[in-house]
C-alpha cells in the first residue's frame, strides 16, 4: 500500500492516479488562508491533499472537495474519513462544471491539469488529472464566476510557461492577481511553476520566488520553513 504520512494526517495514494507531489504540497502551504474564507472549494481534490491541508490551517472553514474521477474519489474518501476535520470537510463525486449548489464560495483552489499539448497518458485516471481533458483554464475561471461570491479568490499552481496565459484570461474577466510565487527546482534551475492567488476585489499583487532545493541537493531553508507545518521531518 502507497502511504504518506504527514504530521497531522495520512494520506494513502494506491488508488489514485497522481500521487503526492510537490506541486499540491506547494499550493497549500503557500497559500494563507483568510478568516474570511468560511466557504473553500477544492476542484479536483484528487487524493484529498488539499482539502486535507486547508482544513489543517483554517479552524472555521468548509470546505467542499469535488473529484471527477471514481478511483480519485474512493481515495480522497478514504483519506478524508480518517482525519480528524472530516465533520468539515464535504466529498462530492461530480464534474465540477455542473455543480449545482445553493451557496457561493470565499475561495476555490485547485493543481488544475496541464501538460496540454504532450502526448496523453496511458492511465486513463492519470489522464484526467493530468491533461486539459477534462478541466481548462476557461472552465475553471467560469466555475469561479458561477459559484465564487463578489469577494472570493482563486488559487492554483500551473507551469510558468502557462502563467502568462492565465493571468490574461484572469484580467479579461475584469480580476486581479494578488499573489505571484515562483517556483524553481534549485538555484541554478530555470522557473518550473507559479503559485497565482487571484481576486475579484482590486489589490497590488505581491510577488515572491521559491527555490525548492538547495546547491547541496536538500531542501532550501525557504522551502522547509513554508511546509514545516505539514511534512514530518520539517
Amino acid at each position: 500500500m502507497s502511504v504518506f504520512q504527514f504530521k497531522q494526517f495520512t494520506i494513502y495514494q494506491d488508488l489514485a492516479g497522481m500521487k503526492v507531489g510537490t506541486d499540491s504540497i506547494i499550493l497549500g502551504s503557500a497559500i494563507k488562508i483568510k478568516s474570511e474564507y468560511k466557504r473553500i472549494l477544492d476542484v479536483g481534490t484528487g487524493t484529498g491533499l488539499l482539502s486535507l491541508m486547508i482544513a489543517q490551517k483554517s479552524s472555521n472553514s468548509d470546505i467542499t472537495a469535488v473529484e471527477i474521477d471514481s478511483n480519485a474519489y474512493h481515495q480522497a474518501k478514504i483519506n478524508i474519513d480518517k482525519c480528524k476535520w472530516r465533520n468539515r470537510i464535504n466529498l462530492i463525486h461530480a464534474d465540477a462544471k455542473q455543480l449545482e449548489i445553493d451557496h457561493k464560495y470565499d475561495l476555490i483552489i485547485c493543481n488544475p491539469p496541464y501538460f496540454s499539448n504532450s502526448k496523453h497518458s496511458v492511465i486513463i485516471s492519470k489522464n484526467t488529472a493530468r491533461h486539459q481533458v477534462e478541466l481548462t483554464f476557461k472552465d475553471l475561471l467560469n466555475i469561479w464566476d458561477k459559484i465564487g461570491n463578489d469577494d472570493s479568490d482563486l488559487g492554483c499552481i500551473i507551469p510558468i510557461i502557462e502563467s502568462e496565459k492565465l493571468y490574461k484570461m484572469v484580467k479579461n474577466h475584469g480580476n486581479y492577481l494578488a499573489y505571484y510565487l515562483e517556483v524553481r527546482s534549485n538555484p541554478n534551475s530555470n522557473l518550473k511553476r507559479a503559485v497565482m492567488l487571484f481576486s475579484k476585489n482590486k489589490m497590488e499583487t505581491i510577488k515572491s520566488e521559491l527555490c525548492i532545493h538547495n546547491n547541496q541537493g536538500g531542501y532550501s531553508e525557504a522551502y522547509i520553513n513554508m511546509t514545516k507545518d505539514f511534512y514530518l521531518n520539517h
